[in-house]
């Protein structure tokens, strides 16, 4: 765009005269206007850029861009610039305007449209790395640091994805949190960060306190030998019901004495697990029992010693001594007369366990 002010710059007069070969003289005066009519010109100018948000640059006079004009040699130069059109905060049309008048009033201006834009995505200088944490841990905060071209104040969001294993357990899993940076004219940044989640940590119980019983004592009754207490775990609120298995770990001479080590596993749903033991001592301390024969009453001539005629011992058991030894007996005889005589047949029964009984 240009204009150009016209005006007057001086009058010179100029006398003249003429002379004839008489010497007759005729004078006049000249008027000689000089003005100047031509307006500085731009030479070098730039045409309209489009430059990022970060590297606007001011034109050199001078350097740049050079202006230029018939006569004088001192121009007023002016200088103004406006936004004219904005579509983010980074991102618009920046007008400058330059104006150079000459001291006659001579006056051209230049107009230059900048196009300012914004296309560099947030740069991560800090952001959170890949973590491993426990079931019952709370996700950390995150450093982040984030620098961007242009906007001092970045917008940080993410949003969390839950990824479970097929076949895995509900406490391990991983996390994705998909980060994301938008700066003020929509230019975005992602990253992925990955938190995986464990359950490490073994299941607990207490197990039973070691017990002695009776060898007939039904052992798989826990509510004479004891069960586990006090279970619990970090993560599994829904426990399977504890496991155990017997192992005699030592037999005593005797039948039905024994040592038993009883192992109790607690597993959780992911596969973490807990053992307990606990000893059960089984001991025969019940003596044999057995019907004794009645009383009888023979013939002087017959021989005492005939269980077939003085009878025997009938239901002989034992607790826990599935073969008791063969009963045994004494006698003590007291003579009434000559022929005649009461023996006190004394019968004795004793079990592996050195229980015995005596009748």
């Amino acid at each position: 765009m240009s204009s150009q002010v016209e005006r007057l710059a001086m009058d010179y007069s100029l006398p003249v005269s003429v002379t004839d070969d008489c010497g007759n003289v005729t004078t006049a005066d000249q008027i000689i206007t000089i003005e100047d009519t031509y307006w500085p010109e731009f030479h070098g100018m730039p045409e309209s850029p489009s430059i990022e948000c970060d590297s606007i640059f001011m034109p050199l006079l001078g350097v740049d861009f050079f202006v230029t004009d018939n006569c004088d040699t001192a121009l007023t130069i002016t200088y103004n610039e406006e936004i004219i059109e904005t579509l983010c905060p980074d991102t618009y049309i920046l007008e400058r305007v330059w104006t150079a008048t000459d001291d006659c009033g001579n006056q051209t201006a230049f107009t230059n449209e900048v196009y300012v834009e914004d296309t560099g995505a947030p740069i991560a200088i800090q952001f959170p790395g890949d973590i491993t944490i426990s079931c019952t841990d709370t996700i950390p905060d995150s450093e982040v640091s984030i620098a961007d071209n242009c906007d001092p104040m970045v917008d940080i969001a993410y949003v969390d994805t839950l990824i479970v294993q097929p076949g895995g357990c509900d406490y391990n899993y991983v996390i994705e949190r998909n980060w994301e940076w938008v700066d003020d004219c929509g230019n975005v940044r992602t990253y992925i960060q990955e938190i995986e989640v464990l359950d490490q940590e073994d299941p607990y119980f207490d197990p039973p306190a070691d017990i002695t019983v009776s060898c007939d004592t039904d052992i798989t009754d826990l509510d004479l030998t004891g069960g586990i207490t006090n279970i619990s775990d970090n993560c599994d609120t829904t426990l399977a019901t504890p496991q155990y298995q017997d192992r005699v770990v030592e037999d005593y001479p005797c039948d039905g004495s024994a040592l038993i080590r009883r192992n109790w596993t607690l597993v959780d749903e992911c596969g973490n697990v807990f053992n307990g033991s606990q000893l059960i001592t089984l001991e025969d301390i019940t003596p044999p029992t057995f019907n004794p024969p009645a009383d009888v009453t023979l013939a002087c001539d017959a021989d005492p010693n005939d269980l077939s005629l003085t009878g025997e011992l009938t239901e002989v058991s034992d607790a826990c001594d599935v073969d008791v030894s063969l009963p045994i007996y004494s006698d003590s005889l007291v003579v009434n007369c000559q022929g005649s005589a009461t023996i006190f047949r004394a019968w004795y029964v004793t079990d592996d366990c050195g229980n015995d009984t005596v009748y």
